[in-house]
């Protein structure tokens, strides 16, 4: 997604356009096996694109980098894995990966 979209519009663009895809991808993963959630996994994407895109604009480094990494990363975890997905996909195939 990347390399195609960043020939035609630039890095700029093909950075959004390569999270927006990859939330598009987890929505159909994560969201439509357990009927919930919608939205939230493209949500954490689009944070993740925010979170790059401010990084990159003032040139965060160190320890300061390390630390916005577990704010954007971690921090909105949650939309990512929710609830009701851990409960009824995680937790099973985890029980099968046990016996």
């Amino acid at each position: 997604v990347f390399r195609p979209l960043s020939r035609k519009w630039g890095a700029a663009v093909a950075l959004w356009g390569g999270f927006i895809f990859s939330g598009l991808s987890h929505e159909l993963v994560i969201t439509v096996p357990v009927g919930a959630g919608f939205g939230a996994p493209m949500v954490y994407f689009l944070i993740q694109a925010l979170g790059v895109t401010l990084e990159r604009r003032f040139s965060l480094n160190g320890g300061l980098a390390r630390l916005w990494v577990w704010i954007v990363v971690l921090a909105p975890a949650y939309w990512l894995f929710s609830p009701l997905f851990m409960e009824r996909v995680i937790l099973p195939f985890l029980n099968v990966m046990n016996k």
